[in-house]
């Protein structure tokens, strides 16, 4: 009898191990964000990509690209921190308007989320408006 209670909790064990949630991309080169606004009368974006080494750029239009400053390795972490939350997997936001607001994540050039809203904050879930405020104080 102890020998099947031991065989059960062995199992419930190994079945716990083997459900732990883990990061979503290992190594930050292989994360890429892109985010930003578009839409309106004109059509307009206002685009950014942060790729894995922290590189931060502006794209105005296809082609005409301005580098900004690299984001720093904290932040990078922070951005890790967010992008692996357990609460953001869970969000399915895709709310298309006339300014529509972004957040492409993709994991070694694979998209692994994307979100769009109507270009205000204010009602998003949690982690995705985390998420957003802290992409946007790094173009301020």
């Amino acid at each position: 009898m102890k020998i099947g209670y031991l065989l059960l909790i062995a199992v419930f064990c190994l079945q716990t191990l083997a459900c732990k949630s883990g990061d979503l991309y290992k190594k930050d080169k292989d994360l890429s964000i892109i985010f930003g606004s578009g839409g309106g009368f004109t059509g307009a974006t206002e685009q950014y990509e942060i790729n894995g080494k922290g590189s931060l750029i502006k794209v105005s239009l296809p082609g005409d690209t301005t580098k900004l400053p690299s984001i720093s390795k904290s932040q990078r972490q922070y951005l890790r921190q967010l992008v692996n939350s357990d609460s953001l997997s869970r969000i399915s936001y895709n709310t298309y308007a006339n300014m529509t607001s972004f957040i492409y994540l993709k994991v070694k050039d694979k998209p692994l989320y994307s979100f769009h809203w109507n270009g205000e904050s204010k009602d998003l879930p949690a982690p995705l408006f985390a998420l957003d405020s802290f992409l946007n104080t790094l173009v301020k």
